[in-house]
């Protein structure tokens, strides 16, 4: 009897949040035939995580380009070396899925026959369907990347690729194209693992180099996010958490608690990437972190609420509605947010800037963020 790839074996790899698709195998013998198109990438382009390349044997690299050219011809099966076993089939696969964001198409489900060595593939849309999705992707993305100023830095051209997918995005659990970048940035629509998928295909095509990384957060629910490499150094950034549900409403809003962010703040703590494919890069610089590049960044309880009541007088005449501030250590973290919130010094701030810069503001929310230190205030004027 033919050895198979069990599903149960290939589903225990996790990708995104609970409702992120996992690389699942399928039982079933279905596939797709027919070709579709993938646009043509220049030898300058290099691949969508040169990391990750770099952390392959030659052989396995191999493997990975030609899976890629068949998933770009809509293959139905692909035929690995004699050497691989289904750990190493079920890698390179699961490899593919999560950092080639271009070929969309690509359903997270396979089928792999260890014995002969080969994989079934399986597409979630047809070639022209594809084609009209990959026109329509490139054209909005192009509009995101023009929209940035010529020059910008790395860091300039990412946070713009952040706040542009978390202004055009809402998160849902659900939905035919959740699962890829298209979703993100075209639908408007997608989990964790459209939007990682999302940034990963901006940044790309802006030639930022980046990963995706699959793990899972505190409560064991799978996650992804990114991880970027600006300025000479690699951060972090989770554009899905930087996006909550809002219990009231406010198209503008947006946070930044997990923009460039090192590997301390998070990694097991909030985010716990999976190791089981490859080791991760180290994020361990601060510098380049949101708040400390704007200016943001406190370890005193005082200079903090200063700075954000100063943020608060600047926000309203510019048609703002939202400041953040964020603290070093969890001991200011709480000395501000007790002062703020539980002895009504938000709301003497409010009523000091309203009596002496006739502000208007009727009332405010509080978003704070415990694990990473942030205030974050919504002004309702």
């Amino acid at each position: 009897m033919k050895n198979r790839c069990l599903s149960a074996a290939a589903a225990a790899f996790l990708l995104c949040l609970a409702a992120c698709s996992p690389v699942n195998e399928n039982v079933s013998d279905t596939q797709s035939g027919t070709a579709v198109y993938i646009s043509p990438k220049s030898e300058e382009d290099g691949s969508n995580s040169d990391f990750v390349r770099s952390t392959l044997t030659d052989e396995e690299i191999t493997a990975y380009d030609r899976l890629v050219e068949a998933v770009g011809n809509y293959d139905g099966t692909i035929v690995f070396p004699e050497s691989f076993d289904r750990e190493k089939m079920r890698k390179i696969f699961a490899l593919v899925y999560t950092q080639e964001n271009r070929i969309f198409w690509l359903d997270s489900k396979f089928y792999c026959d260890e014995e002969t060595k080969t994989i079934n593939l399986f597409y979630r849309y047809d070639k022209e369907k594809s084609d009209n999705m990959r026109v329509a992707l490139e054209m909005k993305a192009g509009e995101i990347i023009s929209s940035v100023p010529e020059g910008s830095s790395d860091y300039d051209k990412i946070l713009a690729f952040h706040d542009a997918i978390i202004l055009g995005c809402d998160f849902a659990k659900d939905g035919e194209y959740s699962n890829t970048a298209y979703g993100a940035i075209v639908d408007g629509f997608a989990q964790c693992e459209g939007y990682a998928f999302a940034l990963a295909y901006l940044c790309s095509a802006a030639g930022i180099e980046n990963y995706v990384v699959q793990g899972s957060n505190s409560e064991g629910a799978s996650h992804a996010w990114n991880k970027v490499y600006a300025d000479g150094d690699w951060y972090n950034v989770d554009c899905t958490w930087d996006d909550p549900i809002l219990k009231y409403e406010n198209p503008d809003y947006i946070r930044h608690d997990y923009f460039f962010v090192s590997d301390a703040e998070i990694n097991n703590k909030t985010h716990f990437p999976d190791t089981s494919l490859f080791e991760p890069i180290e994020c361990t610089k601060s510098d380049g972190n949101y708040f400390v590049r704007s200016g943001l960044m406190f370890s005193a309880a005082d200079d903090g609420i200063s700075r954000l009541s100063e943020e608060i007088r600047s926000a309203v005449p510019n048609g703002n509605h939202e400041v953040e501030i964020r603290f070093t250590a969890e001991e200011a973290y709480k000395q501000a947010s007790a002062q703020l919130f539980d002895n009504n010094g938000l709301k003497q701030i409010i009523e000091d800037l309203n009596g002496n810069y006739s502000l208007k503001i009727q009332s405010a929310h509080k978003n704070v963020n415990d694990s990473i230190y942030v205030i974050h205030i919504s002004l309702i004027y």
